[in-house]
């Protein structure tokens, strides 16, 4: 007789919109943590199309390489991790020589990586460029992916 009650449906409706809210609630993505990574510049043999290359090692950590830079005398990495979420803004010092065919590689190693499914998203705001990309952190990774206009 307790299931013909009005107590009991009011009690039942009230535990249902209880679970609907948990469940619709969304996930924390948690404290955001901020690295300004120096890269260490190589010249490239030949031109390259401005593109980054990633390459995931035995550890986990994130080998970042940005290629097809314009003759450049540093370059600095601002990194921002939220959850799972990694946002990369680049920023070059451009060098006052302007040869065409000069191509320099920046390298850059991120440790703070494990093995989980990251979204990525590159900005060069100095030269308009952007890329962004999902990938999990599996040993012997490889991405490449080409910068486009934003």
């Amino acid at each position: 007789m307790f299931f013909h009650s009005i107590e009991f449906y009011v009690i039942a409706v009230i535990v249902a919109a209880a679970v609907i809210g948990l469940a619709a609630r969304p996930s924390g993505r948690g404290e955001a943590r901020t690295w300004l990574l120096p890269a260490e510049l190589s010249d490239a043999d030949y031109v390259q199309v401005p593109a980054i290359a990633i390459e995931v090692d035995d550890r986990c950590d994130i080998r970042l390489l940005r290629l097809g830079l314009p003759g450049v005398e540093a370059v600095n990495m601002s990194v921002t991790l939220i959850g799972r979420d990694i946002a990369i803004e680049e920023h070059a010092m451009l060098s006052g020589r302007t040869v065409a065919s000069e191509s320099v590689v920046a390298e850059t190693l991120l440790t703070f990586t494990g093995p989980e499914r990251y979204h990525l998203s590159y900005s060069a705001p100095g030269l308009s460029l952007f890329a962004a990309l999902q990938f999990t952190v599996r040993p012997g990774v490889r991405i490449y992916k080409e910068l486009t206009l934003s």
